[in-house]
């Protein structure tokens, strides 16, 4: 599954100009097992990868699943999301 995972990231990054472009990889943290337990959404750590013009500093604010949403909205009407 990595291997997948690592190969099509590679060839997003390798497609687009990271001056230009902002690549955001995450994943849902599969909660199913919290469900039953809590009430909203968990507060579980999610893997998130940012390519892109400061990448070290921006990637250091996406440490919650709502800090994804507030990171991309900052890019206004122009940025589009692509989910695959």
């Amino acid at each position: 599954v990595f291997e997948v995972i690592e190969t099509f990231v590679g060839a997003v990054l390798g497609a687009v100009d990271p001056g230009e472009t902002v690549v955001i990889v995450t994943s849902d943290h599969g909660h199913l097992e919290q469900v039953a337990f809590s009430h909203g959404h968990p507060k579980s750590r999610v893997p998130t990868w940012y390519f892109g013009r400061d990448a070290e500093a921006q990637a250091s604010r996406l440490r919650t699943p709502e800090a994804i949403f507030h990171v991309i909205a900052e890019f206004g009407p122009a940025a589009q999301v692509v989910s695959a």
